[in-house]
């Protein structure tokens, strides 16, 4: 097997076994929350991040299974990752140019304080810019214990083929238990949204290279214009499977996309609003696509 048809091969794998993955998290079914609204009491804190200072490229992390498996096949999947990891930052570069300046962090920040509906709460909502994800505070201890908290993980990233951009928002609610260096106790909400932006002009003959010129091409005003849509309807999507709202969730009008790399799915649409279709693909996974 040719090293890249191993890539092909382990790409494959990682793919299933992420599909996978995703359908056991639909076990973790999102709760309708009483009367559509938080039982909180007092101000809620909302603890946000965001943790990246640049675009990114949704990483291929693949199984040792696909070349083989014990430590020949890890080894082997190891230098297929790193060397498609090098070739992707060098591809990169050019349309990380195009967003040098753009302050993604405080548009973010700023969406969430004022687009976060209050009226889901019946509370005033006290904002906190985390630095670090939960895993490395959790790791280091640094993350305490607190009393209904809202906790909102923002990323914005080309997937690992670039043939779309996904903005995403993973979301969790409840009263946060640490126990040394875990949560014991499950959030009483969690969701992820997503907003998928395919590739102008995309051909399935295309190669990465080709495509990473494609973005680039589209220029700076383009590439900004998508990130902030991306953040904006996040938030109204997040406003909305907070609420749980029964009318919406009626609609049996089903749909499937396909943007490449684990940018694929189908489901029933429970919103249209600006020429788009909100996609309930799991009770936990709401996203938008044209």
């Amino acid at each position: 097997m040719s090293f890249q048809q191993a890539r092909r091969h382990a790409a494959r794998v990682f793919l299933f076994a992420s599909i996978l993955f995703t359908a056991g998290c639909a076990t973790q079914a999102r709760k309708p929350l009483p009367e559509g609204t938080l039982p909180v009491a007092g101000t809620l804190p909302v603890e946000v991040y965001v943790g990246q200072q640049e675009l990114l490229i949704e990483s291929q992390s693949t199984n040792p299974m696909a070349a083989g498996g014990g430590l020949l096949g890890a080894l082997i999947v190891t230098a297929i990752d790193n060397s498609a990891a090098k070739k992707d930052e060098a591809r990169m570069s050019a349309i990380r140019d195009l967003l040098v300046g753009e302050d993604v962090t405080g548009y973010v920040v700023e969406q969430v304080r004022t687009g976060l509906d209050p009226a889901r709460f019946g509370r005033t909502l006290d904002l906190e810019l985390v630095p670090e994800t939960v895993e490395a505070r959790l790791a280091r201890q640094a993350m305490p214990s607190r009393d209904g908290v809202l906790m909102i993980s923002a990323k914005y990233a080309l997937t690992y083929d670039m043939r779309a951009l996904r903005v995403s928002f993973d979301t969790a609610f409840g009263d946060r238990v640490v126990k040394g260096k875990r949560i014991t106790r499950k959030s009483v909400f969690s969701s992820r949204v997503e907003y998928l932006v395919p590739l102008p002009g995309d051909s399935a003959k295309d190669k990465e290279d080709a495509r990473a010129a494609k973005w680039a091409a589209q220029g700076r005003e383009y590439l900004i214009a998508q990130i902030r849509a991306g953040f904006a309807t996040a938030i109204a999507m997040l406003n909305h499977d907070i609420a749980a709202d029964v009318a919406a969730n009626r609609s049996t009008q089903k749909v499937k996309y396909a943007y490449g790399a684990l940018a694929t799915g189908s489901g029933r649409v429970e919103r249209e609003s600006d020429g788009r279709r909100w996609v309930r693909v799991t009770p936990a996974l709401l996203v938008s696509v044209p």
